[in-house]
């Protein structure tokens, strides 16, 4: 191609092309931040002001013409200033002869809620992100109400968060626009999100509240499935009745907390179920089968196996059959749960067979690793005690490497018997220091004697 055609193409491909200013240029580069958005008080967005790009809400005409509501917005922003927790949005009035017109918010890179959910809508599956936004929520809900302040609206319009951490602000209190009746002017179309008697009367109160944020809580999982402690708390938050409503949101998160720790020890009380029933089976499976001819047992054999009742004593089915035997903390700690976490109070009767079964399976699994170790131990440590013809230097040797063959074999047989740690290593030390005693007293008494250089 000629280079004068070249030239023409190139004139004309920038005649196409406008340039930008400074302010579309950062429009093009940050369209997201620009963008307008709804909120009850109007539209959001950037604009530049003193050479600045500051967030600002323009005022609905019918808010900045209403004398009444103005009022109630200069009362709001002394009330919010006062507010110094992170979780509250702090913001300037500009106005005019006319009057206010619109709000400019405290600078940082804030969008509302619902631009977050927009533009990213799998924030709401992120680790954390609903619970953590809801308990900050509770929180300065919490104190507000303490001081009398009521939020009445949490639709995510009206919300915001910052770019860089997503936790969840507030910033105007529906609470200042009751008294003179100007809040179903500021929620218009928001009515949903409102509690009934708020709309009805203009009352609001802590009740009110827990009604909007289960509201809130209900739109963070609309496209998921609700987790079963949240489902179970709504139904009573969302009351349409006032008095059937959590008294607090305090009280609300408590109850959210005690089902969740319920449905926590159910999974581990499963957990726990399934490990010792297949540590016992794979015990049974691995272990063959012994015949013991009732004319070959003597009486001593008779006297020597009732040692193994011994150790068993107070682990028999009987003592593990009543309710009130599983608070014994050392019973609850034996299959894994831990006794000042869990509601003991909270669990059903299903929930109690369970941890009964769970409870009977884990002390049998013990007792026939007791069993089994002990004997072991006993052929072991008979080596020791046994040869008195031993010097005391080869004692010690023998009896490091028979400490060490022990401890292979309890790690053994407590992965057949489906023993954890702890319970494996209390058997051991319980096992050891008794035969120890027993050997020791019969070397007192005589049974073996030594030689008379030791």
């Amino acid at each position: 191609m000629p280079i004068s055609d070249l030239l023409r193409n190139f004139a004309r491909q920038k005649q196409k092309t406008k340039p930008m200013n400074y302010e579309e240029m950062l429009n093009n580069r940050d369209g997201v931040a620009t963008q307008k958005a709804r909120t009850p008080l109007g539209l959001f967005y950037k604009k530049q002001i003193d050479r600045k790009y500051r967030h600002v809400i323009e005022l609905r005409p019918l808010l900045a013409e209403n004398m009444v509501f103005c009022e109630c917005l200069r009362n709001d922003q002394e009330q919010g200033l006062k507010i110094r927790d992170h979780q509250q949005l702090h913001y300037e009035l500009h106005e005019d002869s006319g009057g206010i017109y619109e709000l400019e918010l405290e600078p940082g890179q804030h969008q509302t809620l619902a631009q977050l959910l927009a533009d990213n809508p799998a924030v709401v599956a992120a680790n954390g992100f609903i619970s953590d936004s809801i308990n900050e929520l509770i929180d300065i809900t919490a104190k507000l109400n303490d001081e009398g302040i009521y939020q009445v609206c949490y639709a995510p319009e009206s919300l915001f968060v910052a770019k860089s951490d997503s936790h969840p602000r507030l910033l105007i209190h529906g609470s200042s626009f009751l008294k003179l009746n100007t809040a179903k002017m500021l929620f218009k179309d928001f009515e949903e999100w409102i509690a009934p008697e708020v709309l009805e009367n203009g009352s609001a109160d802590e009740r009110s509240d827990v009604y909007g944020l289960a509201k809130l809580i209900e739109k963070l999982h609309e496209s998921g499935s609700m987790p079963v402690e949240y489902k179970k708390v709504m139904k009573k938050a969302t009351d349409p009745d006032p008095a059937k409503r959590y008294a607090s949101v305090k009280d609300m998160q408590k109850a959210i907390s005690n089902i969740r720790s319920t449905k926590r020890s159910a999974i581990l009380l499963l957990v726990a179920v399934i490990i010792a029933a297949l540590g016992i089976f794979l015990y049974f499976d691995l272990t063959p089968e012994t015949t013991v001819l009732q004319e070959e047992v003597h009486p001593e054999k008779q006297k020597s196996s009732g040692q193994d009742d011994d150790f068993m004593e107070g682990f028999d089915d009987a003592s593990m059959g009543s309710d009130e035997d599983l608070y014994d903390p050392d019973v609850l700690e034996l299959i894994g749960i831990d006794p000042d976490s869990v509601d003991l109070s909270a669990l059903s009767e299903e929930e109690w067979k369970q941890v009964s079964d769970s409870a009977n399976q884990m002390v049998k699994a013990e007792q026939i690793f007791r069993k089994r170790f002990r004997e072991e131990a006993e052929k072991e440590l008979a080596k020791i005690y046994n040869d008195a013809h031993m010097g005391n230097r080869e004692r010690d040797i023998l009896a490091r490497q028979t400490m060490d063959d022990l401890m292979k074999k309890k790690e053994e047989m407590a992965n057949q018997a489906g023993l954890n740690q702890d319970q494996a290593d209390r058997v051991y030390s319980d096992v050891i220091s008794k035969l120890t005693e027993e050997h020791s007293t019969r070397q007192n008494y005589g049974y073996i004697r030594p030689k008379e250089s030791e």
